[in-house]
């Protein structure tokens, strides 16, 4: 009897032991030069922080990689230009076939802006999750770039419920949870926009006190879609006004609940306000992705953060607070300094480096000629040197290769008083971790960084610069 019950023991540890492990075998083309290869996922899909998993070395054009999964999940691999991803599930095998291999050019590993292609591995045998989430995307994709703008602008009268209902009726035979999970939240998406994105109907009908898909990119891309800037916009309403005490103030997040308690469709999910926090705190730290929203200081929202992770009972929420704590200090705290260390190219090729913009008031647009954002701003910029140029010089920082495009640009449009400087290299450009273009930096006369984010030319600079001359009368 003892022995019996000793096997049965052993039989459950080793299962145990072995719950969640993924095998995965990769076939690479002949022509890969990497001697190693890397497995990678994302370590939350708010802040999209990527992490390596685990490296396998190639052996006769073979990866192998044994992987503690607990959950279903995208694994993609860095492969040259290219991406190479699919989704994986618990205690399962894999046999994926990879693309021709394309390498990273010299251009591209210097080029702020590259982006892997993903393309997803092909696979050896049936797969019911990746071959149906291909089949869906198909189909999803196609229509998506035929009528996108159709529904935009007509909504309900766009006919993407018969669209919707008639995928999902299609799809309806899939047993698997994260697959029908996925496609909901893809149809969910196009609801939201053809109901002229009302949050709190798709809110109401698709996460209160719905399972929460951390790892499902649908379900995480229509919630970051819909609560992109919620805090910002929330404080202008009279139930949301609290929300900047909340933070700045009360550094609580008992009390951010309480404020976002009195919207219907969050009352009463816990978790679901938790996560509507975590957005609204990650977004209202990066002012220059906002317009005219105020930004959220960072020593406050590091504590907020604090009290999140040491509180919160749900284990992805500490890894969501944690990255997203990690992003603020590399995209803010360390720009200061390392903008202080760079030199630049001004139009005649000659050097320019930050002791040259003492003496006067420095208002830099750090800036891409092929960003729409960023063409806005140059006429109004281009009034304000006018206006302000026996106190303030107004810049314009490029990267090196827009040169030629941005010279001509500047000349077609008549903008005669700003200052056009170049990055020496796309590195610093790298260096200095900008999530985003355009970001403008205020110095004062006396070469002291004294807002790395200042507003834009469009927003309320004017008004802002004009209050910090009245201090200094």
């Amino acid at each position: 009897m003892k022995r019996i019950f000793f096997i049965i023991f052993v039989l459950f540890s080793l299962a145990h032991n072995t719950l969640g492990q993924v095998k995965i075998v990769c076939r690479l083309p002949h022509d890969f030069e990497q001697k190693t290869l890397q497995a990678k996922t994302y370590k939350d899909l708010m802040t999209k922080t990527d992490t390596v998993i685990a490296e396998s070395p190639v052996i006769d054009t073979v990866a192998i990689f044994d992987l503690d999964i607990k959950q279903t999940r995208m694994i993609f691999f860095p492969f040259g230009r290219e991406e190479v991803f699919f989704y994986a599930e618990p205690d399962k095998s894999y046999e994926l076939i990879f693309p021709p291999y394309a390498p990273k050019t010299v251009a591209d590993s210097v080029n702020p802006y590259f982006k892997p292609e993903k393309i997803w591995a092909g696979m050896v045998g049936l797969d019911t999750l990746n071959t149906f989430m291909i089949a869906f995307n198909k189909e999803y994709n196609d229509y998506v770039n035929l009528f996108f703008y159709t529904i935009y602008r007509q909504g309900y009268n766009s006919k993407a419920d018969t669209f919707i209902a008639a995928m999902k009726k299609k799809y309806e035979i899939t047993q698997n949870k994260f697959l029908n999970a996925y496609i909901d939240y893809k149809l969910a998406y196009l609801e939201f926009v053809a109901k002229k994105r009302d949050i709190r109907k798709i809110t109401w009908d698709y996460y209160r006190h719905k399972k929460t898909w951390y790892y499902n990119d649908a379900y995480m891309d229509l919630f970051n879609e819909m609560y992109k800037f919620f805090f910002n916009l929330y404080a202008q309403t009279p139930k949301g006004k609290e929300i900047y005490y909340d933070v700045t103030r009360g550094k609580s997040p008992y009390l951010i609940k309480q404020t976002l308690s009195k919207r219907y469709e969050l009352a009463g999910d816990d978790t679901l306000m938790e996560l509507v926090m975590l957005k609204g705190l990650y977004d209202g730290s990066f002012p220059s992705t906002i317009g005219a929203f105020k930004k959220l200081p960072a020593p406050q929202v590091f504590m907020t953060l604090d009290s999140i992770i040491m509180q919160t009972k749900i284990p992805e929420h500490k890894i969501i607070a944690q990255d997203i704590k990690n992003e603020i200090k590399e995209s803010l705290f360390s720009f200061k300094d390392t903008f202080k260390t760079l030199s630049y190219w001004d139009k005649r090729h000659k050097n320019f480096v930050f002791q040259n913009f003492k003496g006067k008031f420095a208002y830099i647009g750090l800036c891409d000629i092929n960003s729409l954002p960023c063409l806005e701003q140059f006429t109004i910029s281009d009034r304000y040197s006018e206006h302000y140029h026996t106190v303030a010089n107004v810049y314009y920082i490029f990267p090196e290769d827009q040169k030629n495009k941005v010279i001509k640009y500047f000349i077609k449009n008549k903008l005669k008083h700003l200052n056009i400087l170049f990055f020496k290299s796309a590195s610093d450009i790298k260096k200095l971790r900008v999530p985003s273009f355009p970001r403008y930096v205020l110095i004062d006369p006396y070469g002291k960084i004294i807002n790395e984010t200042a507003p834009l030319p469009t927003e309320n600079f004017n008004s802002y610069f004009t209050g910090i001359l009245r201090k200094m009368d």
